[in-house]
């Protein structure tokens, strides 16, 4: 349902019964049976928030008009935007797993990625149950999860995001990615990326975009295993089938996603376990005829292999067939399902999330909120108290209504999405005074 949350804010009146334009801004705020000792997000905050999704609109404007010539690159903008945010996926996928924890000793300055790499760990930011569990279970986005206070210190306006990026900064993405910094050099050059075929893990280069549609970044993929074991039509969904398997194979850490979030809680981490030991065990007796992985230690790389190359034969491919017998009516296995469209490590389609956040950056910059200055004006800051103010009483409204589900209006949304770009303060705040984590 649409909340329809009004503004803490008040205004004084005078003596003469006329209205002081004065209106308080408070600093503390109650949200459920707690009380805060300041806002949990600032106006600071806010606005280094807006100044980012201003870099982000312009830089689509950017892409849709490029004059450059680039094989492949789609007329219509709405496609080449699709295709550069793709683009944009393979670079952030390229950084986050070359990051290493002694990177996030360095100085903020010179780690700092290009600005579409930052698009996409926004967009991944804002989708907070699935991030926060994928730092939890999978290790390169666990040390991602180190860098988080620099989306902070930018937020802060404490780094800011320099037009020309210093020798410095480049030097270390190069070295990290082997990628051009400027993401303009990068979608004249980056035709290419290396998948493993899913049934021998030979290494396949294959194009990102083709003349007849089949590149990785195209609707209709599908690539040959020519070098290895020969097997024809590799798509996205048979990546995704052997990522599956492989995760179903191998022991903890690798927990199912969408089922381990609260690595502190005994109770959750043996759910998890639980949960995935039910998964294997009703495959497992439909694969074990087809395989010898029982042979071997679990857990062991020949397992692994074995227990993959077992479902493959059981099912060719096919998730459904894989998954009949446990139950795929279950919501908790449509969940941990829909973590898998791609041979990615992260539970969430990056390239959907970067185009669905795309429309409200462009509400934010059609309504001008994002144009540098707009904000400057003591009287123009109080749009940003109001939203701070309803978002605020939409936690509030959350924790009273806990079972209930609320559309919140675009000024809560932008405090909200704000909030989320700090995780960790944001997972804790949910705690202490909404007690549960809000992810809608």
């Amino acid at each position: 349902m649409a909340a329809n949350i009004p503004s803490t804010l008040t205004t004084s009146y005078s003596q003469d019964g006329g209205t002081n334009t004065q209106q308080h801004i408070p600093s503390k705020y109650t949200i459920g049976d707690g009380r805060t000792t300041k806002p949990l997000v600032t106006l600071l905050e806010i606005k280094g928030h807006l100044a980012i999704l201003h870099l982000f609109a312009v830089m689509r404007l950017r892409i849709e008009s490029l004059e450059v010539s680039v094989p492949h690159m789609p007329l219509d903008s709405e496609r080449r935007w699709g295709w550069f945010v793709g683009l944009a996926v393979e670079r952030f996928d390229i950084w986050c797993r070359s990051l290493h924890i002694d990177d996030s000793r360095l100085q903020p300055e010179i780690v700092l990625p290009p600005l579409d790499v930052l698009m996409v760990w926004h967009s991944y930011m804002l989708n907070p149950r699935w991030y926060a569990e994928d730092c939890l279970r999978i290790p390169a986005c666990g040390v991602l999860q180190t860098f988080e206070p620099l989306f902070e210190q930018i937020l802060k306006g404490q780094i800011i995001i320099p037009n020309t990026p210093s020798i410095e900064q480049v030097d270390f993405w190069v070295t990290k990615t082997s990628q051009p910094f400027d993401y303009i050099d990068s979608v004249q050059l980056f035709n290419q990326r290396t998948i493993a075929c899913p049934h021998c893990t030979m290494p396949i280069a294959v194009y990102l975009m083709t003349d007849n549609g089949t590149g990785y970044l195209q609707q209709n993929f599908t690539a040959n295993c020519i070098q290895g074991c020969g097997l024809l039509g590799i798509t996205k969904e048979r990546l995704a089938f052997r990522k599956f398997v492989q995760d179903l194979a191998a022991t903890p850490p690798a927990y199912l996603p969408g089922t381990f979030f609260n690595p502190a809680s005994p109770a959750a981490r043996n759910a998890s376990k639980a949960m995935k030991r039910q998964v294997s065990a009703n495959i497992e007796a439909n694969i074990e005829l087809y395989g010898s992985f029982r042979d071997y230690p679990q857990g062991s790389p020949e397992y692994i292999n074995a227990y993959i190359l077992a479902a493959i034969s059981y099912a060719s491919f096919s998730m459904s067939k894989l998954i009949k017998t446990i139950n795929p009516s279950s919501t908790l296995i449509n969940k941990i399902l829909s973590a898998y469209n791609n041979d990615k490590i992260y539970s969430i389609d990056l390239i959907g999330a970067v185009l669905r956040q795309g429309s409200f950056v462009q509400k934010m910059y059609d309504l001008q909120w994002t144009r540098p200055g707009f904000f400057d004006e003591p009287q123009d800051e109080m749009a940003l108290h109001h939203a701070t103010a309803r978002y605020h009483a939409f936690l509030d409204l959350m924790a009273s209504s806990p079972a209930s589900f609320f559309v919140p209006t675009l000024d809560i949304d932008l405090v909200w999405h704000t909030h989320q770009l700090m995780p960790s303060k944001y997972q804790a705040d949910c705690n202490t005074y909404v007690k549960q984590f809000i992810d809608q």
